[in-house]
């Protein structure tokens, strides 16, 4: 399995059936939201990474009111872009298809003012990660914020053991019988992400500052500035 294949895209029915094993989910999407638009200010450039079919976007626009700004949103898959597109009719968004590899290097130094994500970042190498943070503190303003909504290992083994096997119990109650076969899907991306687990301590080296506002089974929001 490579980097590419992990991006799994919720839509439609799958949308509806995964939902069930995660009665979190739109609470997760929309406090990432909640969090970007409270340090929303006029004539601000903001940069969402993994945009997908828009399921962390979505929420920010509703959050952001009329407010005056520039959203950057970026996937390496044109056809989730058309989706988000055709959902969020906002002319403030900026669909970019592009490699986030390709694209942070392109970027001005200290030219942007917020940098958000959601579910994508733990789907990265650990290493490839590493240069991911070095160019998101490069590009982000001075006391930019960072807001990401992703996987969370726990950085306690047996807490971490335990939200695992949460999780797959509610992939096994909610999800056996679904048509899509979605128990082993996600069960399958689940484990593989315990390969290169993206631990809490992890994130903090890069953001010292930085805290979580959500935290639930795996996922969490983590909030910080760059400094």
């Amino acid at each position: 399995m490579n980097n590419n294949d992990r991006f799994q895209k919720v839509a439609g029915d799958e949308y509806f059936h995964l939902k069930k094993a995660y009665p979190h989910f739109d609470e997760f999407q929309e406090t990432i939201g909640v969090e970007v638009a409270k340090h929303v200010e006029p004539k601000m450039t903001l940069l969402e990474i993994g945009t997908g079919v828009g399921y962390t976007l979505k929420p920010l626009i509703s959050s952001l009111g009329n407010a005056d700004v520039t959203i950057m949103a970026i996937d390496t898959r044109q056809e989730d872009l058309d989706l988000a597109a055709a959902d969020i009719k906002d002319g403030r968004v900026k669909y970019l298809n592009a490699d986030i590899f390709e694209l942070l290097p392109s970027l001005k130094e200290s030219s942007i003012d917020i940098i958000f994500s959601g579910h994508t970042l733990h789907n990265f190498k650990k290493d490839e990660r590493a240069m991911i943070f070095a160019e998101i503190k490069r590009v982000l303003k001075p006391e930019g914020l960072f807001v990401n909504g992703d996987r969370y290992a726990y950085d306690d083994e047996k807490k971490q053991a335990d939200s695992i096997r949460e999780q797959l119990d509610l992939y096994e109650e909610f999800l056996p019988k679904t048509p899509l076969n979605l128990c082993k899907e996600w069960s399958d991306h689940i484990i593989e992400d315990e390969k290169w687990k993206f631990l809490e301590c992890e994130q903090l080296q890069y953001f010292p500052n930085g805290k979580f506002v959500f935290r639930l089974r795996n996922e969490g929001v983590f909030v910080a500035t760059n400094n």
